[in-house]
């Protein structure tokens, strides 16, 4: 280190590097026969039995039948997306600033939901992993989900040291086969995704069908485990049991009636031929319960500068999500004074099953100059608050109305 004026300063730097010491507990992962349609999860405990983080890296993308995941349990750990990240990859992003005030999209959309699932299946599949010592062993697990029978799965795991790359220490081999099915049930995971929690006297639940068929040679009497159904209490499944003749098919009936603003995961096993010791698969109910809303086609109300006393117009739509009849109850927020606000419903203020959207029309004149931004407050019946913020601006001076002239 050289210091103007003075003599040259020797600063010694000393550093070590180390490779982490990670260790699988498992020396195998066999699956061994998935019926085609179920899946089945196996433990992967890996080890840091040194003093510093490791990153693994993990990339079973070729593979699309297996999927990373991280047991429940870990779940409520506070730095859980610390633990698991999706590698990001590169995409080519095309921005198209028009927007079409009509174009509203309702923000529980299930297009959106499909997309966003898929995207998250697929990031499971390409993850860094980040073991910290004081968080080992972390417990992983491996889902299979079998797709044909045609040829068994026998490979090595994908997974990396990152900085390093492969180690025999990571080096663990996978295999397993998709056997024929002697009943064939279609989802076996029903995903009911976002669904808004239905109020009323005698709310509607969401319904989806799963298809059943036996492509067996002989009859087959199938049955669920009714007690695990009815203790998830908004899962229902209409009918519980029932019997197929060869190469026949039906449909079952799932609903799903969310009670509260949560996610729920309901495991429901499924016997054949009355052999109750061991079920043939397990079927996956999926469903997470909403509030009702209401949201609106734009992040704000933009008035159009005029001059005094000459009335600013804007409209924009009010859009809800869940009621079967609301009355909209607009409040114009007075933290900066009682502003001249007017509002007009011109196609009426009661939303509904039939009513999605309104539009509102926003007045504004002033004999003052004035410019403000404040709040537009909706109301629903338990007393729930939706605001949108409103600016404008009056005056006589030409620099602030030039827009208008």
């Amino acid at each position: 280190m050289h210091i103007r004026g003075g003599k040259p300063l020797r600063m010694p730097v000393r550093a070590q590097s180390k490779i982490p010491d990670i260790e699988i507990a498992e020396q195998e992962l066999d699956f061994g026969g998935i019926t085609r349609g179920d899946s089945k999860t196996l433990p992967l405990t890996v080890y840091n039995h040194s003093d510093i983080p490791a990153k693994l890296i993990l990339d079973i993308r070729a593979h699309e039948e297996f999927e990373i995941i991280l047991p429940t349990q870990t779940h409520e750990d506070d730095v859980v997306s610390e633990i698991m990240v999706a590698v990001p990859e590169e995409r080519h992003l095309q921005y198209d600033d028009g927007v079409d005030p009509a174009d509203i999209v309702d923000p529980l959309g299930e297009d959106e939901d499909e997309e966003e699932e898929a995207d998250e299946e697929e990031m499971n599949r390409h993850v860094q992993i980040t073991l910290k010592p004081e968080k080992s062993p972390l417990q992983l697990q491996l889902k299979y989900t079998p797709e044909n029978v045609e040829e068994p799965r026998d490979f090595v795991l994908p997974l990396r040291l990152a900085g390093v790359g492969e180690m025999a220490a990571l080096r663990r081999v996978v295999k397993g086969v998709g056997v024929k099915p002697r009943f064939l049930l279609e989802p076996t995971v029903v995903n009911f995704r976002t669904k808004v929690i239905a109020k009323g006297s005698k709310p509607l639940p969401f319904h989806n069908d799963i298809q059943i068929s036996n492509p067996d040679h002989s009859a087959i009497n199938w049955s669920i485990d009714r007690e695990a159904l009815d203790d998830s209490k908004v899962f229902q499944m209409n009918p519980t049991e029932g019997s197929l003749e060869p190469q026949a098919k039906s449909t079952v009936r799932v609903t799903f009636n969310p009670l509260e603003p949560i996610e729920y995961v309901c495991r429901v096993p499924l016997y054949l031929d009355g052999d109750k010791s061991k079920p043939y698969l397990m079927i996956e109910f999926r469903g997470e319960g909403a509030d009702a809303k209401i949201y609106f086609d734009r992040r704000e109300v933009i008035l159009p500068c005029t001059p005094l006393e000459i009335p600013a117009k804007a409209t924009f739509m009010v859009c809800h999500n869940g009621y079967e009849n609301l009355e909209l109850k607009p409040k114009i927020a007075n933290e900066v004074g009682k502003l001249p606000i007017e509002l007009n419903f011109p196609d009426g203020s009661n939303l509904g099953v039939t009513k999605q959207k309104l539009k509102v029309e926003a007045v504004f004149t002033s004999s003052k100059p004035l410019s403000f931004t404040t709040f537009i407050d909706f109301f629903d019946d338990e007393g729930n608050k939706f605001s949108i913020p409103i600016s404008g601006t009056t005056d006589n001076s030409i620099f602030t109305i030039f827009s208008f002239m």
